[in-house]
């Protein structure tokens, strides 16, 4: 990702049953955490994350062709590679 003062836009792949899937992603960032929108082929991640300690939590929605097809909770956290 890359951040442009309170925008972040960026792109890679995700992986889902072993295979890599195109994905580009855009939304904000904010003292408290980020939201944001990630795109594929057919489906739609919407993030909701806040800053807890040095991880990100928060909540996710997948949309599959525009239906919200699942929710839950949602980590994240830097990688060291």
């Amino acid at each position: 990702l890359i951040q442009t003062g309170d925008r972040l836009q960026g792109y890679g792949t995700i992986l889902e049953d072993g295979i890599d899937i195109p994905a580009t992603a855009t939304g904000t960032i904010s003292e408290d955490g980020i939201n944001l929108d990630v795109k594929m082929a057919k489906k739609d991640y919407r993030l909701d994350m806040s800053l807890v300690k040095s991880e990100l939590e928060g909540s996710y929605e997948l949309y599959d062709s525009e239906t919200l097809s699942e929710n839950g909770n949602a980590t994240a956290s830097r990688s060291n590679v």
